[in-house]
């Protein structure tokens, strides 16, 4: 039996997707020619952000969605059960996305100014027949390019790809997805049309059945678009978790997994008995074929290298994380070109299963102010994503980091974080029976910046 077969055999060997944001290219035409003497000079520019002159809509996609439970139309996607929500910062606005749900909580949107470092997040535990477990995630921005890593379309597993327009024209929605033998071809993934003020969910097994590993991506034109990936998996007739997936926005030659966290407990048998790897990461190379180093962190300790991967360009490729130590509070993926990634993590505390999958977090500059929002039942896990020993504040406090660690430094509510060295942020949430993370994303509208050169 391979490693994936045991992984998925073991806990829960789930994905999703992907998720990239949209850049803007600025081409700059210089011509002229004479005979005259030449003079030359330096070039006045400016960095003009856009974040101080457009709102920003951020959506919390409500209710965890199950593929199935209408036996008449089992492509429908039912959501189940209330989600928490919580929110930081001015909200300005509030609107419901179309949708009215019995017994459920309706995904939500907010405007604020782009310029505000606005914070909302979500959880949800879930415990019905057919899923059990606990799915958090980080409320978001809508976006014209994004990646999600993770799910999968194998038996037992169950991935739902959730797509909201919290604008006012219709969105023309692009998913491109890839697996362990490469980019899915003309499987419908183009054209899905997202209407104005409304969410839309596209289950994963569309673009083709019994893939292992997979990775999405989302496109959007007219109207930028929220994108999350639902994940749960049954073996045989029993849930063993869920989890909701997060997208990255752009490939980075850096990814940093803050918060990581794994439990296995076997009081009923053997530990390992199993023969599953407690964590894994999976990786993408969309362009071009590279090679990728996995580190483990800790609060203390120098980063451990626990594995090495060549990636063809196109093709998924899961890499089981058998060194990574129990004491493991995050994960840096380095490769020489621009990846797309995510980390699962398992629990299994005797009958109790689930696991988290874990987009990057952002990686903030030094000297930044960053606002968190944690989640109750959460803490926060700062990550010195440099190679230096730094000090950072913490609200009120002063932590400081070796250089490539990942510590936890605060539990529920709200905070600030700012450093002396680049660092990520993560949330987990854990108490030996549910497993769930989300980032700390960077805000979009804050990341589209361009030079401005006059004459």
């Amino acid at each position: 039996m391979s490693k994936r077969s045991k992984l998925v055999r073991g806990s829960a060997q789930v994905g999703t997707g992907i998720a990239v944001t949209a850049v803007g290219a600025l081409l700059i035409m210089l011509a002229g020619q004479t005979n005259l003497p030449t003079v030359q000079h330096e070039v006045p520019a400016q960095t003009v952000s856009t974040a101080t002159t457009t709102n920003t809509s951020f959506v919390c996609q409500g209710s965890f969605g199950v593929l199935g439970l209408n036996a008449s139309s089992p492509n429908d996607v039912t959501p189940v059960g209330e989600a928490e929500t919580k929110v930081s910062g001015g909200e300005t606005a509030k609107n419901d996305l179309a949708m009215q749900l019995a017994g459920a909580t309706p995904p939500s949107s907010r405007t604020v100014p782009g310029s505000e470092d606005f914070r909302a997040a979500q959880k949800q535990r879930i415990d019905t027949e057919t899923v059990k477990g606990l799915a958090a995630s980080s409320c978001g921005e809508a976006t014209n390019e994004q990646w999600i890593v993770g799910g999968s379309t194998a038996r037992g597993i169950s991935s739902v790809i959730t797509l909201s327009n919290p604008g006012a024209v219709a969105a023309t929605v692009t998913i491109g997805v890839f697996n362990e033998e490469g980019p899915v071809e003309g499987v419908g993934t183009t054209g899905v049309l997202v209407p104005p003020a409304t969410t839309k969910t596209v289950p994963l097994s569309g673009f083709g059945a019994g893939y292992d590993s997979t990775a999405i991506r989302v496109q959007a034109s007219g109207s930028p678009v929220f994108a999350t990936l639902g994940v749960h998996q049954i073996t045989d007739i029993t849930p063993i978790g869920a989890d909701t997936v997060n997208a990255q926005l752009t490939p980075s030659t850096e990814l940093v997994f803050s918060g990581v966290r794994t439990y296995e407990n076997h009081t009923h048998g053997e530990e390992g008995e199993d023969g599953h790897d407690a964590a894994l990461a999976r990786l993408l190379s969309p362009e071009v074929a590279t090679k990728a180093k996995v580190f483990s962190l800790t609060a203390g300790k120098e980063r451990a290298l626990i594995g090495e991967v060549e990636l063809e360009a196109g093709v998924v490729t899961d890499l089981g994380l058998s060194k990574l130590p129990k004491e493991a509070t995050g994960v840096i993926v380095e490769s020489e070109e621009p990846i797309v990634g995510g980390v699962m993590t398992l629990l299994h505390n005797n009958n109790d299963h689930d696991f988290a999958w874990m987009t990057p977090s952002s990686v903030f500059s030094a000297g930044e102010t960053v606002k968190t929002l944690t989640l109750p039942g959460g803490t926060l896990t700062l990550t010195n994503a440099s190679d230096e020993k730094a000090d950072f504040t913490v609200g009120d406090a002063t932590v400081t980091l070796e250089p490539y660690t990942a510590k936890e430094v605060a539990k529920a509510g709200e905070t600030s974080v700012q450093g002396e060295a680049p660092f990520a942020l993560g949330v987990t949430l854990f108490d030996e029976h549910t497993l769930s993370t989300y980032p700390v994303l960077a805000s979009a509208s804050l990341i589209e910046e361009f030079t401005v050169y006059t004459r």
